[in-house]
Parts: structure tokens; sequence; C-alpha cells
């Protein structure tokens, strides 16, 4: 794997192989003491709330292809970026079951087009059913397998909000030596959501 480069956060990772996860507890950036969170209350598939949700996730999806790509570069390493088309609980924990489709409905077509209208100057995004509708290879118990095209996939969990501030677990992956999993903190300003920090574990491969 490459040498792992900046991160928007400035934060050490530790690498791990195969099936053993080594996570770093990070202590959280800006978000004091960890406190109990809740679901946001937006009415699904309104106009409102895909536009809120389209932001949010857009910002996820930017820092880690631009920022928190474990390769210290623009997104020129990837050609083109798979996102699970419906939002994973804990998406930013390497030992999840993201192959199962979750409870959270797929996301709307507005939400979708909202999102790529965000990233227009990254490389292509497109929504996929499930993970191995972006990963060739795999083999159980044996290989990980790599996303397809040079791509990679991003995994996003539910939006999760409190006093201001939202929590999105994610995850980005492209074979067994390059994949992160975390949890972002994001924050309203006057140019829009952005990630300022992160809540709990965080662990590469």
């Amino acid at each position: 794997m490459p040498p792992s480069g900046h991160s928007g956060f400035g934060t050490n990772r530790v690498p791990v192989r195969g099936v053993a996860v080594a996570l770093v507890i990070l202590a959280t950036l800006g978000c004091g003491s960890a406190r109990t969170a809740g679901r946001v209350a937006v009415p699904a598939g309104s106009r409102s709330a895909d536009q809120r949700a389209a932001a949010i996730y857009s910002a996820v999806i930017h820092e880690l292809v631009k920022q928190d790509n474990t390769f210290g570069s623009a997104p020129r390493s990837v050609k083109v970026i798979y996102v699970l088309n419906h939002g994973i609980e804990g998406a930013g924990d390497p030992e999840a079951q993201a192959t199962t489709r979750s409870s959270q409905e797929s996301f709307s077509e507005a939400l979708k087009m909202a999102i790529r209208s965000r990233l227009a100057e990254l490389p292509p995004v497109k929504f996929v059913p499930s993970r191995s509708s972006a990963v060739i290879g795999e083999e159980a118990g044996a290989s990980p397998g790599h996303v397809k095209a040079g791509g990679v996939l991003i995994t996003l969990g539910p939006i999760v909000e409190e006093e201001g501030e939202v929590r999105v677990g994610n995850s980005w992956w492209m074979n067994g030596l390059a994949g992160q999993w975390s949890t972002y903190v994001l924050g309203e300003r006057d140019a829009g959501w952005k990630v300022t920090g992160l809540s709990g574990p965080i662990a590469i491969s």
C-alpha cells in the first residue's frame, strides 16, 4: 500500500492487514466528551431533506476522495467513485457486515442528482445497489478482491445529529490493502457543511 499521505485531520493511522483490524481510538476533535446522539428527524423524500442530506453526504465524499484517501494526493488515483445506494448502520466499522442491505431506504433520485451536481469536479459518481456491484475478484476466505475500473467504493451511514453538528459513519475502500473506516463530524458553515473532525475509532487497511 502506498504510504499514508495528508489527512484532513493530521492524525496518525495504524495499518491493518487481512481480517486483523487494529482500531486507534481518537479523541473527537472539537466535540467534547461522548454524548448520546439522535437521528435527524427530517421527512424522507422532501426536497429540503434531499438537499440537506446531499450537502452533508457530498462533504463526506469530498473529504474522503480529496483528503483522507490514504494516498496523500487529489483524486488522480481514483477513476470512478462508487457509492452504496443506501445508508449502512456501522459504516465506519470495518467488522460490520456492510454487504447486507440495511433498514435504510435507497437514496432518492433527487438526492443522487444533487450529490453528483455538488461533486462535479471529482471523478464520476455512480450509485450501486450492493458491494458486489462494484467489487470484483472476491473469494470467500481468500481474497477481498478490488473495486473495478480503478474505482473506490464509498459506504455512508445514516446522518445522526446533535446540537448543530452531525455525524456520519463512512468507509473508503479499494482493495485489501487500501481502505479506511471512520465517523466524521460535520458542522454547517457559511459556505455549507464541512467536515470538522472525527468521532470514535478510525482504522485503515
